[in-house]
């Protein structure tokens, strides 16, 4: 049964292409009563991104194809509204600076993390900006 939170069927838009980790995410995420939509690359997601509406994406930054950078740069020209998540193991100081300047990036997890980490950090960004979710229906 899930548990009950303010945002039921929530879309995110996961872009992660290691399946172990997608399955552990998305199946956590639904626990939360959130609906997840996995993407394997950059390119499945800006092609989904351009045919269906999400209110935030959770994107990794080493994929093949599309990396999460182009990914979230195609994503910020077809959903300007859409905030993202990144979540990677290759946060560094540089790649740190690179993120601050992409709009659309609302924060990262540096994998490893929990799965608490991440509903707090979906939770908070669904909470604080309910209208600019709203306006992704």
């Amino acid at each position: 049964m899930p548990i009950e939170t303010p945002y039921q069927m929530t879309d995110i838009l996961y872009v992660e292409d290691w399946e172990p980790l997608t399955k552990l995410v998305s199946n956590t995420l639904k626990r939360y009563g959130y609906s997840v939509d996995v993407r394997q690359d950059g390119q499945e997601a800006f092609r989904a991104a351009t045919r269906e509406s999400y209110k935030l994406a959770l994107v990794d930054l080493c994929m093949p194809g599309w990396d999460g950078l182009e990914a979230l740069k195609s994503l910020h020209m077809v959903c300007p509204q859409l905030r993202a998540i990144v979540l990677s193991a290759y946060i560094d100081d540089k790649m740190e600076e690179v993120l601050l300047e992409l709009p659309n990036v609302i924060c990262w997890l540096k994998k490893p993390f929990s799965m608490a980490e991440l509903e707090r950090a979906v939770t908070r960004e669904l909470q604080m900006h309910p209208i600019a979710a709203a306006a992704a229906l």
